[in-house]
């Protein structure tokens, strides 16, 4: 018996850990593939109507996730079970479908081994069913084998597209070969070859202008080195920066910063701000950092104004960003926990006009 789908979405409390921790915002190779990895926390509390999904990795732009309950099977003697699920959710629109296959693993937190890798048929994901459940573990297994410490687990996803309906989606630029007629300089990142359009990145790019017309060597050379880049991340840039519908994310989201600032792509840093103002699967205090780091001000006059109580202030003042802010930032801060505590006074006056 499958589990009630009563599902509550988790969008603030640690999601910064996963969302957009460098190191696990890999970029997939694949337009059609994607990885989502979720550690889960206080699994001992975990219920069938409770299921906290993960930040949403992105998928031929489409949002996917991953999610588990523990259930007691009818006919199990009082067993508890967990279920994995992995799900989309395009838009409230009934007239989109999404064909994929998917399969995910449990994975050992002290060693490579994963327990109960399962294979799924490839399913329909529409409006009415978005997410699809697993077949069941016994939670008596994952804990006598180790795959629970600390009250977490990790899960993995394994998703494959293999056709959308409903939805407008275009590949990315094949920036990994020469066959495009548009591509006649090659960039190495870390012995990566990207083959791209010099005359495209100058428009987009000073730094790149400079690096290509500019009193430099680079100018004549037809394949140039880039160094301190990584090529995952490079090629993360190139997918949101040439013309197609690949979006900013939660996966990629600091990757994109970083290399944006780096080459003063005013058009990404502009579409990765306004991404920041959005989202809700990102923490205010991991925004405001972000803000600071890349002089964004817009988002910091979001995050600033968000601030609205000494409470939340002071939860700020507990956070691992907050010793990473700038001194700007933090007399910024300061204004408006000044501007707080005046209003609180005045709201404590108490007029006398009975004259």
């Amino acid at each position: 018996m499958a589990p009630p789908r009563k599902i509550r979405r988790v969008e603030e409390e640690g999601v910064e850990a996963v969302a957009i921790s460098e190191d696990k915002a890999e970029a997939q190779d694949e337009f059609n593939y994607g990885v989502i990895r979720y550690e889960v926390a206080d699994v001992s509390k975990l219920t069938k109507f409770v299921k906290e999904w993960s930040p949403a990795v992105y998928i031929q732009g489409i949002p996917w996730r991953v999610t588990v309950a523990k259930v007691k099977k009818e006919d199990s003697d009082d067993e508890e079970y967990l279920y994995v699920y992995t799900g989309c959710m395009v838009n409230k629109s009934q007239m989109w479908s999404v064909e994929a296959r998917s399969e995910y693993s449990i994975l050992h937190p002290d060693t490579s081994k994963s327990y109960h890798d399962e294979e799924f048929m490839v399913s329909n994901f529409n409006y009415e069913r978005s997410d699809l459940g697993s077949d069941t573990v016994k939670w008596s297994d994952l804990m006598e084998t180790g795959f629970v410490k600390n009250d977490k687990i990790t899960v993995e996803a394994r998703v494959w597209i293999t056709k959308t309906t409903g939805i407008r989606t275009d590949e990315p630029i094949d920036v990994g070969t020469s066959a495009e007629p548009y591509h006649g300089l090659v960039l190495d990142v870390g012995g990566d070859k990207f083959y791209v359009s010099r005359e495209f990145l100058s428009i987009h790019s000073p730094v790149f202008k400079s690096m290509f017309y500019g009193p430099y060597n680079e100018k004549e050379k037809q394949e140039i080195p880039l160094k301190d880049v990584d090529p995952k991340q490079f090629k993360e840039l190139l997918r949101v920066l040439y013309p197609s519908r690949y979006t900013v994310n939660e996966g990629n989201i600091v990757a994109i910063l970083k290399l944006a600032d780096r080459f003063q792509i005013k058009s990404v840093l502009d579409t990765a701000e306004d991404f920041l103002i959005s989202s809700t699967g990102i923490v205010l205090s991991m925004k405001l950092l972000l803000s600071d780091t890349y002089r964004l001000v817009h988002l910091q006059s979001h995050c600033l104004e968000k601030f609205d109580s000494t409470a939340s202030l002071k939860k700020l003042k507990k956070t691992p960003e907050y010793k990473r802010l700038s001194d700007k930032t933090k007399a910024a801060l300061l204004e408006q926990l000044i501007e707080l505590t005046e209003t609180d006074s005045d709201d404590d006056v108490v007029y006398d006009d009975s004259d």
